[in-house]
């Protein structure tokens, strides 16, 4: 019966691992934001996000480094596009998002208190 626990402990672990990392994306956000200036925070950003989703890799033996011709070639896959592409967009639709909210949210005097309705009408 010890396969009945695995599920349970993958998902626990998946769990805290989503809580790890979204204390560790907030706290580079935080202060990637507070490092630049006003005008330089959308790249601060990109640049934190790009660099949350890049995996490091060791450095390749010289007899085992790949070919530029078999890279290129590896490019023409549809598959390796749409493992790029899912999140390059969903990333840039979050921060689509908050890039538009970012002003409502922050300048809650900038909306009006009252809001007046008028008809005209065609007299």
């Amino acid at each position: 019966m010890s396969w009945v626990r695995w599920p349970r402990t993958t998902i626990a672990s998946r769990a805290v691992g989503a809580f790890v990392y979204a204390g560790f994306w907030a706290v580079a956000a935080v202060t990637a934001l507070g490092l630049v200036p006003d005008h330089r925070r959308g790249r601060a950003m990109s640049i934190v996000a790009g660099g949350l989703t890049t995996v490091p890799r060791t450095t390749p033996d010289r007899a085992s480094a790949p070919r530029i011709s078999s890279e290129l070639r590896a490019m023409t896959n549809p598959r390796l596009w749409l493992a790029y592409s899912t999140p390059a967009l969903s990333t840039g639709a979050l921060l689509v998002t908050f890039s538009y909210f970012a002003p409502l949210l922050a300048a809650p005097k900038a909306a009006p208190r009252k809001v007046e309705v008028t008809c005209a009408t065609g007299n």
